[in-house]
C-alpha cells in the first residue's frame, strides 16, 4: 500500500523533473531547421535590396527617405520593419543561441510581417499608386517560409524532453495507483456481521433466548 512518505516523494519527483523539464525547453531542438532559418535571413536580407514598392528598395523603405514616404504605405513599412527585426534581427540570435526567448521574438514579429504583407498586398491591388516589385515577393517568401519553420521548431521534442515526459507519466501513474488504495483503506470498516456471521448468529440466539425468559 502507498503510504504518505511515497505521496510526498512522487511528489518532490514530479516538481524536479518540471523543473528540469523547463531548463531543456529553454534551449529550443533545431536540428537542421537551424540552417532553413538562415537560409531564410539572407534570402531576406538580400531582397532589402532590390525594389519592393513604388520603385524604392527594402532599405530605402526602412530608412524612411523623403520619396520614399510620398508613394509607400504604412503597411509595406511596416512588413520591411518587422521582418527585419524579426527575421534578421532576432533570427540570427535564435540561430546562434538556440535560446526560447530570441526564438518567441522571431516568431511573434514573423507573424505580425506575414500579416502586413498579406495587407499590403491586397491594399496595393485594390489601390492605385505604384505596384510591388520582386524585391517584396522574395521577402514574403522568406517569411513564409520562416513561419513554417517556426512552427516546426516550437513543436518539436528533443530525446531528453521525451524521457524526462515518460518519467512524469510513470509517476502520474503511481500516483493514481496510490490514491486508489488510500480510498479503498479510508471506507468504512465492515460490520462485525460481514467479519464473522457464527458469531452475529449466537448473538442473536441469546437475545432470543433473554426475551423469552422475560415472557415466562
Amino acid at each position: 500500500m502507498t503510504n504518505p512518505d511515497a505521496g510526498q516523494l512522487n511528489r518532490s519527483k514530479a516538481e524536479a523533473l518540471a523543473q528540469q523539464e523547463r531548463k531543456v525547453a529553454g534551449v529550443m531542438d533545431m536540428g537542421s531547421l537551424r540552417w532553413v532559418l538562415l537560409g531564410c535571413i539572407v534570402v531576406f536580407a538580400l531582397s532589402l535590396f532590390l525594389p519592393f514598392a513604388g520603385g524604392y528598395s527594402g532599405v530605402e523603405i526602412l530608412l524612411f527617405t523623403e520619396a520614399s514616404r510620398q508613394d509607400v504605405k504604412i503597411t509595406e513599412n511596416i512588413f520591411a520593419w518587422t521582418g527585419t527585426l524579426g527575421l534578421i534581427l532576432g533570427g540570427l540570435m535564435t540561430v546562434f543561441s538556440r535560446k526560447s526567448n530570441p526564438f518567441i521574438f522571431t516568431w511573434a514579429l514573423t507573424t505580425i510581417a506575414l500579416f502586413e504583407a498579406v495587407l499590403a498586398l491586397w491594399l496595393r491591388q485594390t489601390g492605385g499608386g505604384y505596384a510591388t516589385a520582386a524585391g517584396i515577393y522574395l521577402a514574403i517568401l522568406a517569411v513564409v517560409v520562416a513561419e513554417i519553420v517556426c512552427v516546426m521548431i516550437a513543436t518539436r521534442r528533443n530525446p531528453q524532453q521525451q524521457e524526462i515526459a515518460r518519467q512524469r507519466r510513470q509517476l502520474d501513474d503511481t500516483d493514481e495507483v496510490g490514491m486508489a488504495q488510500r480510498s479503498a483503506s479510508s471506507r468504512v470498516t465492515p460490520t462485525v456481521s460481514q467479519e464473522n456471521p457464527a458469531l452475529a448468529d449466537d448473538r442473536r440466539a441469546r437475545a432470543a433466548e433473554r426475551h423469552r425468559r422475560q415472557g415466562l
